[in-house]
């Protein structure tokens, strides 16, 4: 566990008030820094893939694409609110528990090519997790993000009753993008610094209207994130840390 997961579990804890918050993992050092200081205020649910997962293991698929069948099958099973570990929910939740379909996904990308899955709102046994789940039977690893990213997209299509697809802008905007992951953590002035501040007063949070998670897109924005410190969040002025600044 590093600084952003830690950040994105107190967001997740401060934010959403959840009855429960689990993280489920395989490995995981308990004597982890970050993870005492959440230690009294999460549950610990652990995994052996190799286990619950023998086939996958054998073919020998990435541990992603494992986590991906996990994440929907726990889902499946007890209903809920998932999220990745670098995704920073910023305000409740409470307006999509109420939703009449049983599963919200959130497009990616402004053309809203696919519906990504680091967060996904369901209710157990929901008609289109099963679905979704059936559809790994033909899993491909060389297709990287056609299951968790395409594939629910192309399959809301053909099942609109059974989820609810939300504006990029809720979810996942600035997006992965170079520019976008550079807008988020460049360096800004203290009138700029003053906008956002009003920004995220004016929307709960968020950075626009309807935003109420962000994800932080760790694969692509590395170079930023690992560097990050508590005092730095506190100390310098970016997009992201003046977002983030009340989790620390």
């Amino acid at each position: 566990m590093n600084f952003i997961n830690y950040l994105a579990i107190r967001s997740a804890l401060i934010s959403l008030q959840p009855d429960m918050l689990k993280i489920h993992y395989e490995e995981l050092n308990m004597d982890n820094i970050w993870l005492q200081k959440l230690r009294d205020n999460i549950t610990l649910v652990h995994h052996d893939m190799a286990l619950e997962y023998p086939k996958q293991t054998q073919e020998k698929w990435q541990i992603s694409h494992l986590a991906d069948m996990l994440r929907l099958d726990i889902l499946r099973q007890e209903g809920g609110i998932y999220f990745d570990t670098d995704v920073i929910a910023l305000q409740s939740f409470e307006p999509l528990r109420h939703n009449e379909r049983d599963v919200i996904l959130g497009h990616e990308g402004g053309d809203r090519h696919g519906l990504c899955n680091a967060v996904i709102v369901a209710r157990q046994d929901a008609s289109f997790l099963h679905r979704w789940i059936e559809s790994y039977r033909e899993f491909s690893p060389k297709e990287w993000n056609y299951h968790s990213v395409i594939l629910p997209k192309q399959m809301a299509l053909y099942f609109p009753n059974q989820i609810c697809p939300l504006a990029p802008s809720v979810f996942f905007w600035p997006t992965w993008t170079i520019n976008h992951i550079d807008f988020m953590h460049e360096s800004i002035t203290a009138e700029e610094a003053k906008k956002v501040e009003d920004q995220l007063n004016v929307y709960g949070g968020g950075l626009h209207h309807d935003q109420l998670a962000y994800h932080a897109w760790n694969q692509v924005a590395r170079k930023y994130l690992k560097q990050l410190t508590p005092d730095m969040v506190r100390d310098k002025n970016t997009r992201f840390n003046i977002m983030v600044r009340k989790f620390l």
